[in-house]
């Protein structure tokens, strides 16, 4: 008998691989290719099961990776071309997000009221 995929089990592997991925620059259309699927299809899958636009999640990881090497590096230039961002995009991006200036040393990893990476791959994982 063959098994079903759960869409949750794929979006699950999809949040393993941007994990696993997020400093290569991805691009939406890199995870749908990367799981097998048209990428409208799983773009809408992404968002049915996690709440959020998949453009919008490698979005904010980005901007999380970026501060976290950020606070190790205070190499803005290095950083941005890493993630394929123009540094001056990147820092207004971080700002309108978190509220805060991307230089800010006092705020190390941003609070985010939306789970995301591990978190988010158990609520799914616990909700299945």
């Amino acid at each position: 008998m063959e098994r079903t995929i759960k869409i949750e089990d794929i979006i699950i592997e999809s949040l393993i691989y941007i994990e696993w991925h997020i400093e290569d620059g991805l691009k939406p259309a890199d995870i749908s290719t990367e799981m097998n699927y048209p990428f409208k299809v799983f773009k809408q899958m992404f968002s049915n099961v996690t709440g959020m636009e998949l453009s919008s999640y490698l979005h904010l990881r980005t901007l999380i990776e970026a501060k976290k090497e950020w606070d190790i590096t205070n190499a803005i230039e290095v950083i941005a071309a890493k993630y394929n961002q123009h540094p001056e995009l990147l820092i207004k991006a971080f700002k309108k997000e978190f509220g805060y200036s991307f230089f800010d040393k006092r705020n190390t990893i941003p609070n985010c009221s939306k789970l995301i990476g591990k978190e988010l791959i158990e609520a799914i994982s616990n909700a299945a």
